[in-house]
């Protein structure tokens, strides 16, 4: 398990971390060393106004980071979104979810890209995402 500014998620041991910087954002994404083209992305942002609607209200779906989503799923309580992608420099798919704070403290998500046949590990990452924002 690793943490960052709240937020936890499952990562294999010996994936390979490089950090990820934005303007108003940062995080980690772990590559397996084995197959480069599979990672994991963890990335925290303290930006409230890109997830609110035109009623000020929480929309995870306005910060999902990847373009062409697909499968958009969202949670019993409206925080949170899965989603599906597919990569533009990898051949596996990609699935993640993103969760915003209630109490305007910014949002978090996370990316798994592995094979199709390793969708128990993508499963179990998302499983153990965690945010305390």
């Amino acid at each position: 398990m690793v943490s960052y500014n709240g937020v936890q998620v499952e990562v294999p041991s010996g994936w390979t971390r490089t950090a990820v910087h934005g303007g108003d954002y940062g995080g980690y994404r772990y590559t397996n060393p084995a197959d480069p083209k599979q990672s994991i992305t963890l990335v925290v942002s303290s930006c409230v106004g890109c997830y609110l609607d035109d009623q000020g209200q929480p929309d995870p779906r306005k910060v999902i980071p990847v373009p062409g989503a697909t499968d958009v799923t969202p949670s019993a309580d409206g925080l949170s979104v899965r989603f599906h992608y597919q990569p533009a420099n990898s051949p596996y798919p990609g699935v993640g979810m993103v969760t915003v704070s209630k109490d305007m403290a910014g949002y978090a998500y996370v990316e798994v890209v592995v094979p199709a046949a390793n969708r128990a590990l993508a499963e179990s990452v998302l499983a153990s995402f965690t945010v305390s924002l």
